[in-house]
Order: structure tokens, then sequence, then C-alpha cells
């Protein structure tokens, strides 16, 4: 039972896993944050922050993995089945290309994936792996990445589809990573993202005047 963890300014080379949180039992780590760490191996399978669970608790609160530069072989950052509290990703960069994804949060909830960019996915896995996440995810940019390279499992990704979870307040919006333009000649449109207004979930549009 620990609050207010940081790991921050390190810098982390050729480790199978930069950094580990790995949860037992009822015990708990509430507002963990990890920042500004230079986390890069080319060691096979590496990881760069990876949470684990030895009895499938996952026990962690309120995290913040943030302005990390990550270069590892295997996933970037692996965060799964977080569900007791706010999961924030924010202005991370992940230069690939990982084996696997960049980002893997599957099954978390209130997650907000914010200002990330991601580099260099063009071959191996994709940068993002989401399925049954929930939260908010804008103003992430991916540069030199396949359009094949950005999602896993896309049917049901958060960001690749209209969301079909219902928010608890307004103000959620997920950006739409898979968005191409659309419609008739004249009107058509890119669709960036869907934002929850408090009542349904509504789709934000570009017109591009073609």
């Amino acid at each position: 039972d620990s609050g207010d963890v940081s790991v921050t300014d390190n810098v982390l080379v050729a480790n199978t896993y930069g950094i580990e949180l790995d949860t037992i039992g009822a015990v708990n780590i509430n507002k963990l944050v990890i920042d500004s760490n230079n986390i890069s191996s080319a060691v096979a399978g590496s990881i760069g922050v990876r949470m684990i669970s030895s009895d499938a608790t996952y026990n962690v609160q309120r995290t913040v993995i943030s302005n990390n530069s990550i270069k590892t072989a295997q996933y970037g950052v692996f965060w799964q089945t977080n569900t007791l509290g706010v999961l924030a990703v924010s202005g991370n960069t992940f230069f690939g290309p990982f084996v696997t994804r960049a980002l893997d949060v599957a099954d978390s909830t209130k997650v907000s994936i914010v200002g990330n960019t991601f580099a260099d996915q063009s071959s191996g896995g994709q940068c993002l792996y989401t399925v049954g996440t929930q939260g908010s995810m804008h103003g992430n940019i991916f540069t030199g990445c396949a359009t094949d390279n950005l999602i896993v499992a896309g049917g049901t990704a958060m960001g690749y589809a209209a969301p079909s979870w219902t928010p608890t307040g307004m103000g959620e919006r997920v950006q739409n990573i898979v968005a191409a333009e659309t419609g008739t000649a004249g009107s058509k449109y890119i669709l960036d993202s869907w934002y929850y207004d408090g009542t349904a979930w509504r789709e934000q549009r570009t017109l591009t005047g073609n």
C-alpha cells in the first residue's frame, strides 16, 4: 500500500524490462507517476514500461505515464486491465518498429491517451491495442506508420469506430485514428473524432471542400 510513487528522469538501456510494476494481493499502488524517462533496448522481447499481476488483481490506481521516450523491441507500454482509477498516457514518443505494439491498454477503463507521438511503425506490429478500453483519446500523431500498423482488432477497439460505452459525464473525446475522406462531391468531410455531450456520442467532422 504505497502512494505518491514517482519514477522520473532516468536513462534505462539494454534491459528486458525498463520499468515494471507487479501487483500482488489486495495492496495497491496509488498515484504512480512514470515521467521523463529515456528507455531504449534492442534486447529481444524488451518492453519499455509494463504492469503485470502475479495473482490477477491489478491493484494500481491513478497512474500517469508521461513524456517518456521509448524505443524497445516488443512493446513500448504494456498496461492492461487498469480498472481501479484513471490511467493517463500523455506526451510520450514511441519509436518503432515494435514487434507487437507500441501501446497496449486493453480492457482498461477511465483511460486518457493524449498527445503521444507514434513513429516508424510501417512494419512489425501495431501502434495501439485498445480492445475493451474506455475513456478519451485525442491529439495523437502517427508519423511513418502504415495504415495496417495503426490499431489491433479494429472492430472493437477505441479509436476505430463510434464508442459503445456510456461515460459518467460529458466531455470525453475519442480520436478516429483511421479517419478517411467521405461524403459526396463538393461536401466531403473527415470524421475526426467522437465527442460525448452528456446525452450521446456526436461526430466531429472537418469539411475538406472536395
